[in-house]
């Protein structure tokens, strides 16, 4: 061990987690807003933390050699005192049960004159080595902050080792360091405690402080004999017999009243209570303890309280002397007014003062340090640009509980009339590193101004040049304070110098401060000073020899990722038989369900270089392994590879989820791998995939291009598994490339798509080959994202101007492009893909004889504008005929939507993007000729000499860049315009081009419109294609006045019985619902802000246009998936979860927007479809006009919803609007036929027994009837008429006060006639004697069907009930439990139903039910529901 023999004092700020501690996965932070004072902090779900015992190794230092001084526990940017002993180099560390995730702070000064580290050991895992002090890889500021768990386990010790000091990171060991042993105890805290006398509540001398423990006073009634103490602890209270919490009065039990003694409190006969100082008090303590381990309560630690019963109060009285409540001075300014005080106490008991400051933003008054603050009177200063606010706090003290009056508050103001020089809080101290390796400088910096604006420029230190370019900065110009980071050039070795200038600037004002040099020194790598080049992309390095590949990977797996550098084959090289890949792990891997060894990319030393093959070609030994096995940003090209029969893929072994080196969620690394012109050679079998398995989530791109994979080459050489030519799970794109293999996977190109979010494209590519499959198969692709139904809005994949002459076989769904897209029920925009400009020619066998079969796509879950078909052909040899989508289950249009889905306009027609052609037809060149016309082409089809069209080796765009200084901005009823954009096309050779201004008249843009909103541009330039999006705002907006109403929800697990949705009416009313004024310009982001602000409340918005979380006040956190994978935050506007984000969407006047949490977001879908009491849907009909009578006609869309009335009754209200497509169609034919009346219909059957219409028009629509027509307006419901002249039409509008108008049309209050009211009663008696027989069975097609058996009796009742003038239903329900959670799944007017659909392998229960209705469609009687005989049947079809 080398010791340092003398060392400087640093100062030393860490804050560790314990949740580093214990699960050695250190995850950043920033602490929490201070909070209120009296709040209690909310639980939050804790992973709990494991127990050991630990055998302390000897000091590593010389003993006079101590860097740790203190530690101190932390929470909410405040020390909690009096929590933490030290023995010797053992620190004791109580951790309250209250706690909502505390850290822990380490002070004390550096080892050595290195920059410290340090690391904590539990259970012989230890954690990754973090560097402090000096700043290092992921500080912005001194203090480290570290989020942590408080719930430690109950009655356990939990101990850790934390070492510090010097750390030799390339031999990943510590040089100098000082061990230390940590023991953590749980402390037992009230979390909430009250006092009163006889039924009489008694106010405590101050808010109950569940983090501290002190003692408590309260004033008693006059003549109280008894007293009431109620405490709930923080950890739940046991019976005695059962581990917990439990209550103790020492010294009280003789004044325990046990009439009123119970778990959380007791009363007490006030005369018989222990006296301190003459003074009566409760002596309270919360213990834990458990029967079954002894050492429990010692182990846990107890916390005391005495809560005194006073006669009187002891509070000062005080005066604010001041006569101004506020004060404004310039900054520095010296003639100040003092504040001052005067105050007057009980007779014999001293005063104390201390002033205390409140800054901006913060809801806490915290003291002021030093004597001046505490005396009466004190001179506030004017160093600091900042509004501040003062109080004086008096207090006296008796019988050591504290009583204290607070003065009026004073506002002080200090104006900028000049600025504080801004403070750089840390700078990346001098560092070396090796050539290639991405590292960065660092600075971070403040001011102590309030919204100084930090900005931050960095500096060559030797030039003096600016650097423009390869930093970011967190300054939002508001937060005084911000970091930047730049990241270093190591592409040459050398010494490079560096520096920071710090501006802090408010107004015009500004003040400058500059950093230190930082040296950065960049070595050459180990091993390679011999070899020729520079490892640069004009003079690489060159690889002659498998000793190398070898000087690679050594320098790989020591942690030296080479990214950036550059290395070129020179020759053909046979790799050994015991080739290992390159790239390993940091440490031996602890393989788990969720953790393949990785920890996310954290524990990889991954191949970031750029290996160019120079054409030459790789040979795998029988049995060998692929050259790599953890590659991330990593490029290979130009490259042939050849094995015979390779033990894997033949490039890359191994995927894995990537959060880059700190393995943090949502840290993902960007791409992972580029490949370019590579060949799997002739002859070659792999096991697995071809290339590589595949990337290890959406954002892990991987990228092919321009590469081939030859004939006879088997993919899955044991006949299965193979997954496609290239790639096995796609998460990326594939381009320009070509596969004759045999594959035994699903897919020619590719096995299927990876993850659920991110690209899947394969664009420009031919597949000659065969696939074998033993599931799905396609000749491009075999699956979609398949989740298993998790992933409702997976994008879709996308397929373009590829081709397949192939024999395609597999089982389920085959199809000749794509197998299947089983998973995405509605595909939003930011998933869209098209299958278009593909054909097939071949044959298609589905093996299982139950499957989906189609010449382009076999099976879709659904289909929506999203999801485009264009132009695509194929041609079956098959004597049965197959059409070219095998099924869609569902087609979502405008006229059948679904929530988050955007229908398609009128009818889906198969025949016209999917043709069927004949082999005349490919071989006389039409095909080819179709394909070079169509919207997706690129425009490179040509006939081969065999007969059918393939891709040409024309470089041709395939995706497109935009730059330049266009318009992005518009106003309302602006034109599009592009002026000033540059449009670069890439080409599939690598090259990229400019477009001229000839070539941009080929350029189409669409999406734009001139409405308020923002606005998605494609750009599409024949196959290729990009999207930008543009803001269309007004001008001049007006003000709008909306209202917010935001429902959240505890943190619980949801169950079944416990799921709690806006729906179902079961969530907190976190914010009533509160008028806000906004301007026209300004979207729901906009209010949600504004009101979580005025709440204290803060939203988590990280894209900018989706909420993943709502932080309370007191730190309680909701999230997406905090009560289950399902549950998250929605809303909606005026009664409906609208398709856009809450920064697309925009506001009218009287919009009422409704943000909520909810367990399950499956269940709030389609609110305009939600299954309300007898309410049925209509479906939207034509727009009709009659010009005899000059009426035009229209249906309306109705929704039956049960309101609560005032008096707590129950009515069913029809709730009914006419669609936007409709109001336009409506106004068109009657301005064209001039009409004299516009009808809207309410029909009978769309009310259902709703005894009320509230039928709601937009007030635009009422404003064009007037403006655009000379016609009456007629609401016909069921209940009765309403006829509005144009008159009335414009008083309505005039009177209306938000963007839509509602008309209610009541059913007329009626009594039954004597018969009528005899035949319901004679129905409901017929109903309530039927005894219903039932049964279920399987039909020749494997479907199921459920029929009510037709017995006389049934038969005779269900004759009587129709002669009564009634109509009679069947109800099917189905479920797959047999007692519970059955669901409708149709009414008939017939007693059978057959089930078509099912998921395989499932058993189904069925149920029916007898339901009679009255001549208006209200339902009179139903019976029980009635189980199906033989209900138990398993669904056997494959889909």
């Amino acid at each position: 061990m080398n010791t340092q023999t003398s060392y400087f004092k640093k100062a030393l700020v860490v804050l560790m987690a314990v949740m580093m501690v214990f699960t050695m996965m250190p995850s950043m932070a920033w602490a929490a807003e201070t909070f209120s004072e009296g709040e209690s902090i909310s639980e939050e779900n804790q992973q709990s933390l494991q127990v050991y015992d630990t055998e302390q190794e000897e000091d590593t230092l010389q003993d006079r050699i101590d860097p740790v001084s203190s530690i101190s526990i932390q929470w909410k940017r405040q020390e909690i005192a009096n929590l933490v002993t030290r023995e010797g180099d053992t620190f004791l560390i109580q951790i309250p049960d209250t706690l909502n995730r505390p850290s822990i702070m380490v002070s004390g000064t550096s080892i050595g004159t290195a920059a410290n580290y340090y690391q904590c050991v539990t259970n012989g895992v230890a954690s990754n080595c973090n560097k402090f002090n000096e700043n290092g890889t992921d500080l912005l500021s001194v203090l480290v902050r570290y989020v942590i768990p408080a719930k430690l386990p109950n009655g356990k010790k939990v101990i850790s080792t934390l070492k510090v000091g010097e750390y030799d990171t390339d031999k990943k060991e510590f040089t100098n360091y000082k061990e230390y042993t940590l023991i953590f105890s749980k402390k037992m805290m009230a979390d909430k405690l009250t006092v009163s006398s006889e039924g009489t509540p008694l106010q405590l001398n101050s808010v109950f402080d569940n983090i501290h423990q002190h003692d408590y006073s309260a004033v008693l009634p006059e003549n109280a004999t008894t007293v009431t103490l109620n405490c709930t602890p923080k950890t739940a209270l046991a019976a005695e017999d059962d581990a917990g919490t439990y209550l103790a009065y020492s010294g009280a039990e003789s004044a325990i009243m046990e009439s009123d003694i119970r778990d959380n409190g007791a009363t007490f006969e006030i005369q018989k209570l222990p006296k301190e100082n003459s003074t009566p008090y409760i002596p309270l303590t919360v213990a834990y303890r458990d029967p079954q381990d002894a050492e429990a309560a010692e182990n846990a630690i107890s916390s005391t309280y005495k809560i005194f019963l006073e006669t009187g109060t002891y509070y000062p009285s005080v005066t604010l002397e001041n006569e101004a409540r506020s004060y404004e001075y310039d900054r520095c300014e010296s003639e100040v007014i003092p504040l001052s005080v005067t105050a007057t106490g009980e007779e014999g008991i001293a005063l104390s003062y201390q002033w205390q400051v409140k800054k901006p933003l913060t809801s806490l008054f915290k003291n002021i340090e030093g004597d001046e603050a505490k005396t009466n009177a004190y001179e506030p200063k004017t160093d600091v640009v900042i509004p501040l606010e003062y109080r004086c706090a008096v207090s006296c003290v008796l019988n050591g509980v504290t009583y204290t009056t607070y003065s009026e508050v004073v506002s002080v103001t200090i104006r900028p009339t000049t600025v504080s020089e801004p403070k750089i809080e840390s700078i990346t101290a001098d560092f070396s590193c090796y050539r290639g390796e991405e590292v960065y400088v660092r600075c971070f910096a403040s001011s102590p101004d309030y919204k100084a604006n930090i900005c931050l420029q960095w500096y060559d230190a030797r030039s003096g040049k600016e650097i423009t370019d390869g930093f970011t900065s967190d300054s939002d110009g508001t937060s005084s304070h911000s970091g930047s980071k730049l990241l270093v050039d190591t592409t040459e070795p050398g010494e490079y110098q560096f520096k920071c200038k710090v501006t802090s600037k408010i107004q015009d004002i500004s003040a400058v401060s500059e950093s230190s040099v930082i040296t950065v020194t960049v070595k050459p790598l180990e091993g390679f000073e011999n070899i020729k080049g520079k490892g640069t992309e004009t003079e690489p390095y060159e690889l002659n020899t498998v000793d190398d590949f070898l000087k690679i990977k050594e320098l790989v797996e020591k942690g030296q990722s080479l990214e950036g550098g550059c290395f070129k084959l020179m020759h053909d090289i046979e790799l050994p038989r015991d080739w290992e890949p390159i790239g390993g792990f940091k440490k031996a891997p602890t393989i788990t369900e969720i953790d393949d060894g990785t920890q996310g990319g954290a524990n990889v030393n991954p191949f970031m270089g750029i290996l160019d093959g120079g054409n030459h070609t790789i040979t795998i030994p029988e049995g060998g392994k692929a050259l790599f096995k953890f590659v991330r940003k990593a490029t290979i090209r130009n490259l042939n590879v050849y094995g015979k029969k390779i033990a894997g893929s033949a490039l890359i072994t191994d995927s894995f989820i990537d959060y880059g080196p700190s393995g943090k969620f949502n840290n993902y690394v960007p791409w992972r791998v580029k490949i370019d012109n590579v060949t799997l050679k002739e002859g070659s079998r792999t096991l697995g995939a071809g290339f590589l398995e595949g990337g290890g989530s959406g954002s892990n791109t991987v990228t092919i291009m321009n590469s081939t994979v030859e004939k006879d080459v088997v993919i899955g050489y044991e006949g299965r598994g193979g997954g496609g030519s290239f790639v096995g799970a796609l998460n990326g794109a594939i381009i320009n490339c070509v596969s004759y293999a045999t594959v035994n996977g699903s897919g020619g190109i590719a096995g299927n798509k990876g993850q659920s979010m991110g690209d899947c494209s394969i664009l420009n590519c031919g597949f000659l080959g065969t696939v074998n499959s033993t599931g799905e198969a396609g000749g491009i692709i075999g699956s979609g994202y398949d989740g298993n139904g998790t992933a409702p809005n997976t994008p879709v994949v996308h397929v373009q101007n590829c081709y397949v002459v192939a024999d395609i076989s597999g089982k389920g769904c085959v199809g000749g492009i794509l197998g299947t897209e089983p998973e995405c029920k509605n595909c939003w925009s930011n998933g869209a893909g098209t299958i278009s400009n593909n054909y097939f020619k071949g044959t298609l066998t589905e093996t299982s004889g139950e499957g989906y079969v189609g010449g382009i796509v076999g099976f879709m879950k659904s289909y929506n504008k999203y999801q485009g078909f264009d132009n695509n052909y194929y041609f079956v040899d098959s004597v049965q005929k197959v059409s070219g989508i095998g099924m869609i289950e569902k087609i979502i249009t405008k006229d059948d939507p679904v929530y988050g889905a955007n229908g398609i306009e009128g009818e889906f027609k198969e025949d016209a993007v999917c043709i069927p052609v004949s082999a005349k037809y490919i071989s006389s060149g039409k095909l080819a000729a179709a394909l070079n016309s169509g919207a997706h082409s690129s425009r490179n089809w040509v006939q081969s000499e065999k007969g059918y069209p393939v891709i040409s080796k024309e470089a041709v765009p395939y995706k497109l860049e935009l730059s330049g200084n266009y318009p992005t901005n518009f106003n309302v009823g602006d034109k599009f315009s592009h002026e000033g954009m540059i449009i670069t096309a890439v080409y599939t050779d690598g090259t990229k081009k400019a477009l001229t201004e000839k070539e941009m008249e080929d350029v189409t843009f669409t999406g734009y419109e001139s409405t308020v909103g923002k606005k998605e541009i494609t750009v599409r330039l024949q196959a290729a294609e990009t999207r930008y999006t543009v803001s269309v705002l007004y001008e001049k907006p007006s003000d709008v006045t909306v209202t917010f109403t935001l429902w959240g929800d505890s943190l619980h697990n949801t169950t079944e019985k416990e799921c709690h949705t806006l729906k179902d009416g079961n969530l907190e009313l976190w914010i009533p619902e509160t008028p806000y004024t906004v301007t026209q310009n300004d979207t729901v982001d906009a209010v949600l802000n504004k009101a979580l602000s005025a709440y204290g409340m803060k939203a988590s918005n990280p894209s900018g246009n989706y909420v993943d979380s709502i932080t309370l006040k007191n730190g309680t956190k909701l999230g997406e998936v905090s009560n289950g994978p399902n549950s998250g935050w929605m809303y909606t506007l005026n009664g409906k979860h609208p398709m856009l984000g809450v920064a697309e969407q925009y506001l009218n006047n009287g919009d009422k927007i409704v943000f909520h949490y909810t367990d399950d977001y499956t269940k709030e879908e389609g609110s305009e479809h939600w299954n309300t009491p007898g309410g049925v849907v209509e479906e939207v009909k034509d727009v009709t006009t009659d010009t005899k009578t000059g009426t035009t006609t229209a249906p309306t869309e109705v929704k039956v919803s049960e309101k609560t009335n005032a008096d707590g009754t129950k009515t069913k209200v029809a709730e009914v609007k006419v669609s936007a497509d409709n109001q336009k169609e409506i106004l068109k034919q009657a301005k064209a036929n001039k009409s004299k009346e516009i009808i809207l219909n309410v029909s009978s059957k769309s009310v259902g027994d709703a005894t009320k219409a509230d039928v709601t028009l937009d007030k635009s629509f009422i404003d064009s009837i007037i403006k655009d027509t000379d016609a009456k307006l007629t609401i016909k419901t069921p209940f009765g008429d309403k006829t509005y002249t144009q008159e009335e039409l414009k008083a309505m509008s005039e009177a209306a006060t938000g963007s839509t108008v509602t008309v209610a049309v009541e059913k007329a209050a009626e009594q039954p006639t004597d018969d009528a009211a005899a035949n319901i009663a004679k129905a409901k008696s017929v109903v309530k004697d039927m005894k219903l027989v039932a049964r279920s069975s399987k039909t020749a097609k494997k479907n199921i069907k459920a029929v009510l058996k037709s017995d006389t009796k049934t038969n005779a009742s269900i004759k009587e009930l129709k002669d009564l003038g009634f109509t009679v239903k069947y109800r099917f329900y189905r479920s797959t439990k047999k007692a519970a959670s059955y669901k409708s799944t149709v009414t008939k007017k017939t007693a059978s139903y057959t089930n078509t659909s099912g998921k395989k392998g499932t058993k189904y229960f069925y149920k029916v039910q007898v339901r009679v209705y009255d001549e208006n469609g209200k339902l009179i009687a139903k019976t029980a529901l009635k189980q199906c005989k033989y209900a138990s049947r398993t669904w056997t079809k494959a889909k």
